[in-house]
């Protein structure tokens, strides 16, 4: 058997064990004149498929920088509360650390399993009138930046139509009227402030009546500057790898 041969790299599981690219620079220059070129092909497309591999292994490692979401449920954060306002006192203002930093609500209450709400048996986050300070209307949501795919739940929890409002402070809002329901609204962007608000002067309505509460806020962080460099990067230095390597 020639050393150097197909047959020489086949056997003895040579061909799983030598380096490619010295199979290419020995055998493909003559594969024109031997039956080496559907090996030669082989060997480039293996060498491609392990590029794609590095690729999808490099994608998968750096999405983490790329965005991070949350979910702000308030029975994952430890937040458990009575069944009624009258039992939860004045207004709670909650700093939730998340993958942004700590976001800050202000406005409302812990309320769990609440007596009358058969929407959300979870703990949530309500305010209503005539009750202690610090429960208002609107409910406000602070980030420490701003945001990207934002959504929540909004309960109403009066037997009449009410029109809720969802806005932030770069301009974005959503309305929709609720009747003892749950609303699902969502924002692509928003800023570092966003409300929730029941609108009293829309009928019908009962002389200032709200009753309404928050759940499942959930968010994705906006890549940030040094993240989009480091994956630019790292994109420029796998593909001049590839390169580098196509031209052996």
């Amino acid at each position: 058997m020639v050393q150097g041969s197909l047959e020489y790299y086949k056997s003895a599981g040579n061909l799983a064990t030598i380096d490619l690219l010295e199979f290419r620079q020995r055998v493909c220059p003559i594969s024109n004149r031997f039956p080496y070129a559907a090996a030669c092909g082989t060997v480039l497309t293996v060498r491609r498929g392990l590029y794609c591999v590095l690729i999808g292994a490099a994608l998968y490692a750096l999405s983490p920088l790329l965005s991070r979401g949350d979910t702000i449920d308030f029975d994952s954060q430890g937040y458990f509360g009575p069944s009624t306002f009258a039992e939860a006192g004045p207004g709670q203002t909650l700093s939730i650390t998340t993958s942004v930093g700590v976001v800050t609500l202000q406005g409302g209450v812990i309320i769990t399993a609440g007596a009358g709400n058969s929407l959300d048996a979870t703990s949530v986050y309500a305010t209503g009138s005539g009750l202690g300070g610090g429960i208002t209307n609107p409910l406000t949501i602070t980030f420490p930046v701003p945001v990207t795919n934002f959504s929540l739940e909004v309960g109403n929890g009066v037997p009449f139509s009410i029109i809720y409002t969802v806005a932030d402070n770069s301009g974005h809002s959503q309305s929709s009227a609720l009747t003892g329901s749950v609303w699902q609204p969502s924002l692509p962007t928003v800023g570092t402030t966003v409300t929730v608000e029941a609108a009293l002067t829309a009928s019908p309505h009962i002389a200032g009546l709200w009753n309404f509460w928050i759940d499942d806020i959930s968010f994705d962080s906006v890549p940030e500057p040094s993240s989009m460099a480091l994956l630019l990067g790292a994109f420029a230095g796998l593909g001049l790898f590839v390169r580098g390597k196509s031209r052996n």
